[in-house]
């Protein structure tokens, strides 16, 4: 399974004809040729809301998070995935490379859950212990 970034996400409801939205169509179906399953974290869905009440029309911006929320399971932030932020965390300060705290939730969710991270912001997720990410 791989987990869409909120980025991601974002991206697959932009204009039809923006390039972007190619791209991370694009690469959603190669996850998916691969036998992969799309789903996103709680983590995420906290971002989209909060994207929802900084837009200038939210109810507009709220009908495509749950449109997407339809088609997408939700991994939940659970103690397993705690104990993996925990490693993260400690193994990127120990070295002073710390990443944005929501990032490394999300790669703490997906390392948890043996999943992958499809994203355009590769960069967020650089040097974060076993995460395996997928750029478009």
């Amino acid at each position: 399974m791989a987990v869409l970034d909120t980025a991601a996400i974002i991206d697959l409801f932009r204009r039809p004809r923006a390039p972007v939205r190619r791209r991370a169509w694009h690469a959603v179906r190669a996850r998916v040729s691969a036998g992969e399953t799309m789903v996103t974290t709680r983590i995420n869905v906290a971002e989209l809301y909060a994207g929802v009440q900084l837009s200038h029309d939210p109810v507009a911006e709220s009908a495509k998070v749950e449109f997407a929320l339809g088609w997408l399971d939700v991994l939940e932030f659970n103690d397993h995935a705690a104990h993996v932020f925990g490693a993260q965390y400690s193994s990127l300060r120990r070295i002073g490379r710390l990443c944005g705290d929501m990032d490394l939730l999300i790669a703490a969710i997906a390392v948890a859950n043996g999943h992958s991270v499809l994203t355009p912001n590769v960069r967020h997720f650089a040097g974060i212990p076993f995460v395996t990410v997928y750029p478009y």
